[in-house]
C-alpha cells in the first residue's frame, strides 16, 4: 500500500472565510445598485484605461468613470477566490482531496456551460456569457467544497442518513 502523499495549499487562515464572505456581499450589493441604476457620484473617479471606447477608442488614457461596476467584479471575484482557500477547522489530506475534486467539477461544469453557451448563444451576447464564466466557476468551487466537505463531516461523525 502506497504511504498518503502530503498535498498542501497554500491557503488563507479559518477566519477569512468571513472576509471573504463579506467581499463577495460587497461585489453583490455593488452589482445591484449598478444595475438598478443607482450609482453614486462620489464613485465617479479619473481612473487610467489600457483601453477605452466609450465615444471613440482610446488607448493608455485616463477616462471620468463611475467604478461600481468594477468594484463588483473585483470584490465578488476575490470574495469567492478567498472563501475556496480558506482553511477548514481540520484541514488535512482528505480536506484537500476535496478541494482538488471540486476543481475538477467546476471545470467540468463550466466547460460544459461554455459549450453550451457557444452552441446556443449567437452574435454579440456570447462575449457577455462567457464573461461571467470565471465567476460561475469560483462559485461552483466554493459551492462544491461545502457540499463534499459537509458530506464528509457526516459521514466521519456517522450521522449519514
Amino acid at each position: 500500500m502506497r504511504k498518503q502523499q502530503n498535498i498542501r495549499f497554500y491557503i488563507f487562515p479559518a477566519f477569512f472565510i468571513w472576509i471573504g464572505a463579506l467581499m463577495l456581499l460587497t461585489g453583490i450589493i455593488s452589482a445591484y445598485l449598478y444595475f438598478s441604476g443607482e450609482r453614486p457620484d462620489y464613485l465617479n473617479v479619473e481612473a487610467f484605461a489600457v483601453y477605452s471606447s466609450n465615444i471613440r477608442a482610446r488607448y493608455f488614457t485616463s477616462v471620468n468613470n463611475n467604478i461600481l461596476d468594477e468594484m463588483a467584479g473585483v470584490f465578488s471575484m476575490t470574495g469567492l477566490f478567498v472563501m475556496f482557500f480558506a482553511k477548514t477547522k481540520n484541514e488535512n489530506y482528505e480536506v484537500a482531496l476535496l478541494r482538488i475534486n471540486s476543481v475538477f467539477w467546476s471545470m467540468a461544469l463550466t466547460t460544459f456551460l461554455s459549450v453550451l453557451f457557444f452552441v446556443f448563444v449567437y452574435g454579440w451576447p456570447i462575449f457577455i456569457m462567457s464573461s461571467i464564466l470565471f465567476y460561475v466557476f469560483l462559485l461552483l468551487c466554493v459551492v462544491i467544497f461545502r457540499i463534499l466537505y459537509w458530506k464528509e463531516n457526516r459521514r466521519m461523525n456517522g450521522n449519514s442518513r
